[in-house]
């Protein structure tokens, strides 16, 4: 059996490895290719690109990249028809990967065609989901209304519960009431991000340290170099180490972040945070205008209220946001009740589910290629 993993991003990447594992554990005979990053290749996935040149953030930042993609969907294409896979599976990254898949449908029309985290439609460009019927066998979604979305409109949809889960510990790691003695910082996974983020968060930390001195650790991205950070961290008279991102979780009392899949993490951790986020004014200009949405981190979005605070694009203030560092860290409160409802959000996120999820998910794209 030969499967086409697509992702395109650092999350995706994760998300593409412990499906590689799944594959492999269910059908070691399988070869796997597609693109994806340094989890995917440990999975002895064959990438056709590596998601560190695929770190594309915005609609200004499409434009630079555009040939490099219609090179790489060409050879998607290409590749599809010489190995004739048996399954393609797109992983979240709709904008690259329906063009693919629309194109690989056009030579392989009996090719089936997954989509593993499928787009979210419910915050935007709700007019994919015709799209993705008439090209997917299946989808994958993350959450339960998003099963509950895609089924009501006939698209064969599966949901095992959230697949980070197979990553995570299986029980929380409760970290209540300690004082802010470590705070992780965690700009992104793409260059831009780390580049607009990463000051501001810095500048945060700067002010802070008069007051609290803390131990400051990063989340490093594979997908991001080392010289971008270390280009960012020689402006500010600050002190950090690097660690994975699950290791500066678990290191980290008191968390700043970009939004993102990183904030289901930190929620499942039980670690207050807070969110920030900058892009170029045209990206926040256009995505203001269409995101159908009040609130950017899916800790607000899933809860429907604010549990934890947001700060955006010009509110993204040093200032402002070591206001809010100070009140987690220093009213037991106020952090407390912050913990209290990212526990409470946890239980309707992290549906306990015996087996593993992404096996269940690769157990159903095999049985579906042998069935038909």
């Amino acid at each position: 059996m030969t499967i086409f993993i697509l992702s395109g991003e650092s999350s995706g990447d994760g998300y593409g490895a412990t499906l590689a594992e799944a594959f492999r554990k269910l059908s070691p005979e399988c070869r796997l290719y597609g693109i994806g990053g340094d989890a995917m290749a440990a999975q002895d996935v064959t990438l056709f690109a590596h998601i560190r040149d695929l770190s594309i953030l915005g609609f200004t930042a499409i434009l630079p990249k555009i040939f490099d993609l219609v090179r790489l969907k060409g050879l998607l294409v290409k590749e599809a028809g010489v190995l004739k896979p048996d399954a393609i599976v797109l992983i979240d990254f709709p904008d690259f990967n329906l063009h693919v898949a629309n194109a690989i449908r056009r030579k392989l029309p009996i090719t089936k065609i997954f989509y593993y985290i499928p787009p979210q439609i419910w915050i935007w460009r709700m007019s994919r989901i015709m799209e993705i019927k008439s090209l997917c066998s299946a989808v994958f979604p993350l959450f339960d209304f998003e099963h509950d979305l895609y089924s009501k409109t006939g698209i064969a949809s599966f949901y095992f519960g959230h697949p980070l889960m197979d990553s995570l510990n299986i029980e929380p790691v409760q970290n209540s009431d300690t004082e802010g003695k470590t705070l992780g910082l965690f700009p992104g996974s793409r260059r831009q991000e780390v580049q607009s983020i990463l000051p501001v968060m810095l500048a945060t930390v700067n002010l802070v340290q008069h007051e609290h001195p803390m131990e400051i650790v990063i989340g490093k991205s594979t997908a991001v170099p080392q010289i971008v950070y270390d280009k960012v961290i020689a402006q500010y008279p600050v002190r950090v180490s690097f660690h994975d991102s699950k290791q500066a979780i678990l290191k980290s009392d008191v968390v700043l972040t970009k939004s993102g899949t990183i904030n289901l993490e930190l929620s499942y951790y039980e670690k207050p945070f807070i969110v920030v986020y900058k892009t170029s004014w045209i990206n926040w200009f256009v995505g203001k205008y269409i995101l159908r949405i009040k609130w950017i981190s899916l800790i607000n979005i899933l809860a429907k209220k604010e549990i934890v605070k947001e700060f955006i694009q010009y509110d993204a203030k040093p200032a402002a946001l070591a206001v809010e560092l100070l009140k987690i860290i220093s009213v037991s409160t106020y952090r407390k009740t912050m913990i209290e409802n990212l526990r409470h959000l946890n239980e309707r996120i992290f549906v306990k589910k015996v087996g593993r999820v992404c096996e269940k998910i690769a157990r159903e794209i095999i049985d579906s290629c042998v069935s038909q």
